[in-house]
């Protein structure tokens, strides 16, 4: 990969292969049904204590996180200080100390050496809380999900966001890695805290790849949940030649307009370098990448559009269409995602739940780049809710 591209990409995370969380969402109070052990204090009672996110809506308004403080935490107990909350970006706090000299003691309504971890940019409020005071605490927020994280996997699952958080602060906009997976595919979520993230992010112009994940040898429906959201580019893999899906690359839902991989890419046996070290390897953590690289060709491509002469012409050409509209020439993420599904190559023998668009690849980017047309222009920067008429090249 050239370095000009390397130095485009962010890569907030890339964790190949690995099998990081274990993690419960529910509109109601529930038991963390994956067990873990807090990697900081082993004292924790996990049948009593929770790693609770909750997704507020509207935003979280600083009075109401005073209320909640005010309410369930003794007040001599608080080092508590109302302007510096207003710019907090996940700082650990502590509200609720021991109230004897054994760490082990737990003591308070809520929080165990009490953490509220507070998002600058994101609706999202996380702590580690009593599980009977779970829906007392939503109701105050105004909560519209409740997430519970294991807890051996808090410090990764929010590190994610925090650095979404940042990514967003900085206010550049990166084309950003998450080669991840949970332990095992459960359902999507879009109030999920990750996803809430990864959406806001990408309102904020970051393009957003992340693995589809590595459960299809169990068969369909085995989509990662952070890669079904229609905001980011879900990665499953695919050998080199595009001719056959890689056998453990997650499944959609058939017939599922949403459960489906964005595209594929390479991911089988592909050789990589870490530290200096060659070797290969094979998962949709090492597809992510190769998506990655051609999302920041079709940015750099986007660009240049605007000045050539034959776009010029089907700018016109598409006003002219009766009903039609085009869309700016902005490399927007969803623009961007067009983009990459308008280029991919249909995998034959595999259903859209499989390898939706298709196949990608650098060549097959370099081709479409060097070919591309006023159908490519409507298929991308085209409104087709009000496109009428077929075109062609």
């Amino acid at each position: 990969m050239p370095r000009v591209l390397m130095k485009c990409i962010s890569f907030i995370v890339v964790m190949v292969m690995i099998l990081l969380f274990g993690c419960h969402a529910s509109y109601k109070n529930t038991n963390d049904l994956h067990g873990g052990i807090d990697s900081r204090n082993q004292a924790i009672a996990e049948d009593r204590y929770s790693y609770a996110i909750f997704t507020v809506k509207p935003y979280m308004p600083k009075y109401v996180t005073t209320r909640i403080l005010a309410y369930y935490v003794s007040h001599d107990k608080v080092d508590y200080a109302p302007n510096a909350l207003s710019a907090l970006s996940f700082s650990e706090l502590v509200w609720n100390k021991p109230t004897t000299s054994k760490e082990e003691t737990i003591s308070g309504d809520v929080l165990l050496v009490g953490e509220i971890q507070y998002f600058k940019h994101f609706p999202i409020v996380a702590m580690l809380i009593r599980r009977d005071k779970q829906q007392e605490v939503a109701a105050l927020l105004n909560s519209e999900l409740t997430f519970e994280v294991r807890p051996s996997m808090v410090r990764t699952y929010l590190g994610i966001i925090k650095r979404l958080d940042d990514l967003i602060e900085s206010k550049v906009a990166s084309f950003v890695n998450l080669s991840l997976q949970p332990v095992s595919p459960y359902p999507f979520n879009e109030k999920e805290a990750i996803n809430v993230a990864t959406r806001i992010a990408a309102e904020h112009g970051n393009v957003i790849a992340i693995a589809a994940g590595n459960f299809g040898g169990i068969g369909d429906n085995t989509l990662s949940p952070w890669s079904v959201a229609p905001w980011v580019i879900g990665v499953g893999a695919g050998e080199t030649n595009g001719t056959r899906l890689w056998r453990f690359s997650s499944r959609g839902i058939p017939n599922d307009p949403l459960y489906h991989p964005t595209v594929v890419a390479p991911g089988v046996d592909v050789e990589i370098k870490v530290e200096g070290r060659h070797f290969r390897a094979s998962g949709t953590s090492i597809a992510v990448p190769a998506v990655l690289t051609i999302a920041v060709k079709c940015s750099n491509f986007i660009k240049k559009l605007e000045k050539l002469d034959s776009v010029a012409e089907w700018k016109k050409k598409a006003t002219l269409d009766q009903g039609f509209k085009f869309n700016s020439l902005d490399p927007t993420p969803d623009v961007v995602i067009k983009m990459i599904k308008d280029m991919a190559i249909p995998m034959q023998s595999y259903s859209i739940h499989e390898v939706g668009a298709g196949f990608v690849d650098s060549n097959i980017a370099d081709k479409y780049f060097n070919n591309f047309g006023y159908k490519n222009f409507v298929n991308v920067f085209g409104d087709q809710s009000v496109l009428t008429k077929t075109t062609t090249k």
